[in-house]
């Protein structure tokens, strides 16, 4: 007996739209977004269209933040313009369209791992981004910065393997536990050794009540608060990894600058927030 191919789903804009409404997206919303375009079907209209429905449910007031990140290596940073420079492959089809939009800000750094983004907050977390220290990693970086603004993270046909935030969240997760001012600390590991394994996050998300799980289409769509996700990963690091075996990066240059730093930036965007939400 031959088997039957199944056809892919269409998925117009409004779909989205819809889809993002009902799982909790709502305007105003500040939100970093990964995807996979082919994992929702047939989108009419293509990566554009998920973009406009992405922009139309926060409306003007909300901020998208997409990862325009590159294929470039310490040898061709030089190469890196933010006007032409594509990302890299594996980034998608979604985030390299939205960084190309003559609306979008995209970092004029790092090189091979800027980030873009349009809202009333795009210029100040791209700033924060452009300026954060790479030795410091994930520490105090611009995704916790969306975290402490009571942002979201929604990944829209990919899985928790796919975002960002949790490099940060750990970083977050041991400082605050140990007392400490190191860099990335990348724990979340099926074992010492294995690489990491981002996906066993779902379970505890769910249980905390911080990650909602729908579909558009054909894809699987994960909106989660992004704060409630950094307290699940520290939770997570004090009872299954603290005495794991993992090496943390070094210490994080200048730690009480970048503090203040970092409190003056949420200072700023807390209130830039406030004021675009009350201006009529």
């Amino acid at each position: 007996m031959e088997s039957r191919v199944r056809e892919k789903s269409r998925v117009t804009k409004d779909d989205i739209k819809q889809g993002l409404r009902e799982l909790g997206l709502r305007l105003g919303a500040l939100v970093v977004v990964h995807s996979s375009l082919s994992a929702f079907g047939y989108v009419e209209g293509g990566a554009d269209a998920v973009i406009d429905a992405l922009l139309e449910t926060v409306g003007e007031k909300g901020t998208v933040i997409m990862p325009s990140h590159t294929d470039l290596d310490g040898r061709d940073f030089e190469s890196y313009d933010p006007n032409t420079t594509p990302v890299r492959k594996n980034i998608g089809l979604i985030p390299e369209t939205f960084w190309r939009r003559p609306d979008v800000i995209r970092a004029k750094s790092p090189p091979r791992h800027p980030w873009a983004a349009k809202g009333p907050l795009a210029r100040g977390l791209i700033t924060w981004n452009e300026n954060h220290p790479l030795e410091a990693g994930g520490y105090a970086d611009m995704l916790t910065v969306v975290a402490d603004l009571d942002g979201y993270v929604l990944l829209l046909g990919c899985r928790n393997g796919n975002n960002s935030s949790i490099h940060s969240a750990e970083a977050a997760a041991y400082n605050e536990v140990e007392g400490a001012t190191m860099g990335r600390a990348e724990f979340l590991r099926s074992s010492p050794k294995r690489p990491e394994d981002f996906d066993q996050l779902d379970e505890p998300l769910l249980e905390a009540g911080v990650m909602r799980i729908s579909r558009i289409g054909d894809a699987e769509i994960r909106l989660m608060r992004s704060r409630g996700l950094f307290s699940v990963v520290k939770r997570v690091y004090e009872t299954k990894y603290r005495d794991a075996d993992f090496t943390p990066f070094g210490e994080v240059p200048g730690p009480a600058s970048l503090a203040a730093k970092y409190d003056s930036v949420i200072k700023e965007l807390k209130a830039l927030k406030h004021a675009s939400r009350t201006v009529t």
